[in-house]
């Protein structure tokens, strides 16, 4: 049977629009998979070989916060000029719960009492982003250390695991103390570039210092108060002696670490002329703080929530700088150093103290 014109026209058609979307659909699906598949730069920039990407494809949103934040990325330092932080891209099994009562202003009073360190941090800044004194780590350990912590999470309180989440120094020093994997040195001494700076950083959870016993818990988890006044009375004074485990120990012998709440004011305001300072409360005022900070007086704030911590937080200001703030923070490698405005400072201030030697 002869077959009609119009019939073959459209078998034709038919044919050729199919071979034509199939031809599309599979240079699409190409270009997809070539999209999805992460490049080789982007591979090493975290540290991972292509087998690893696909091995990590599932992992949770916190090892990501933590992968960020141990990848040395250069713009994890907080923008404090412009008031705001930079966001993160930054143990043999114990049973019992290890207490962290840290350091949290509460005011009682005359004096305050200050509570968990706590505080979030940006990023580290080096691929050993997790040597505490402890040792150096790399980045794929700091991940697995803080995979235990987060299994382990009710052996800390308040959070702490969570806060930690994208400060590897933090992380390395609580899954060291936390498996028992430490020992505290016998010498605690400052390095010669710490005595030659004005106001030396330093940080709670260095492992010279960080171990040892601070009330019912230590020093790196709740030592920020002595670490904070350690820096300025050996930066004004000299006296190499005056570490965080000596201004903590004369805390305690003082009773002026209360239990369950952290370190009470009066390490500050009564204590330091123990360690040869005049100590001065400043108002919460902007020009004076300044006015201390460029005639030499270094300045220790008591903070309550905000970008350093959920519950409280002492912060040392070192120097001013064309009206911005320079900090050290005792928690933090990356904070400290960083340049801030007052008024991002100001919603958490509690209390301002400015110090000069006797």
């Amino acid at each position: 049977m002869k077959k009609n014109p119009l019939i073959r026209t459209a078998a034709a058609v038919l044919l050729f629009s199919t071979a034509y979307w199939s031809i599309w659909l599979g240079q699409r699906n190409s270009v997809s998979a070539a999209e999805s598949e992460p490049s080789a730069a982007v591979m090493a920039a975290a540290g991972l070989e292509k087998s690893d990407a696909e091995d990590k494809s599932t992992a949770s949103a916190a090892e990501s916060t933590v992968s960020a934040a141990v990848s040395g990325a250069e713009k994890t330092q907080p923008e404090a000029a412009s008031g705001e932080t930079a966001s993160s891209p930054e143990e043999t099994e114990q049973e019992a719960s290890i207490p962290v009562s840290g350091e949290t202003e509460e005011e009682s009073g005359e004096e305050g009492q200050t509570d968990a360190s706590g505080s979030r941090t940006a990023a580290g800044e080096n691929n050993h982003a997790g040597d505490s004194g402890n040792g150096a780590v790399t980045r794929r350990e700091i991940l697995s250390e803080y995979d235990w912590l987060a299994e382990h999470a009710d052996l800390f309180s308040d959070g702490k695991v969570d806060m930690a989440g994208d400060n590897p120094d933090l992380i390395h020093f609580m899954f060291t103390y936390a498996k028992g994997e430490y020992e505290i040195p016998a010498d605690q001494k400052f390095t010669e570039e710490e005595t030659a700076e004005a106001v030396p950083a330093l940080y709670q959870w260095d492992g010279r210092w960080g171990y040892d016993p601070y009330g019912d818990s230590v020093i790196g988890l709740s030592g920020c108060g002595p670490t904070a006044l350690s820096m300025v009375a050996a930066g004004l004074t000299g006296n190499a002696s005056y570490t965080p485990a000596y201004v903590a120990d004369y805390a305690q012998q003082n009773g002026w670490y209360v239990n369950g709440t952290g370190t009470s004011w009066a390490l500050i305001t009564r204590g330091a002329g123990d360690f040869g300072l005049s100590v001065r409360e400043v108002g919460k005022d902007e020009r004076a703080v300044l006015r201390e900070l460029d005639e030499g007086h270094p300045v220790i704030l008591s903070l309550g929530p905000g970008m350093f911590t959920n519950t409280g937080h002492y912060l040392v200001l070192t120097e001013e700088t064309d009206g911005l703030i320079r900090i050290h923070d005792p928690n933090s490698r990356q904070f400290t150093g960083g340049l801030w405005k007052f008024d991002t400072l100001s919603p958490m201030i509690r209390n301002i103290w400015a110090f000069s030697r006797q």
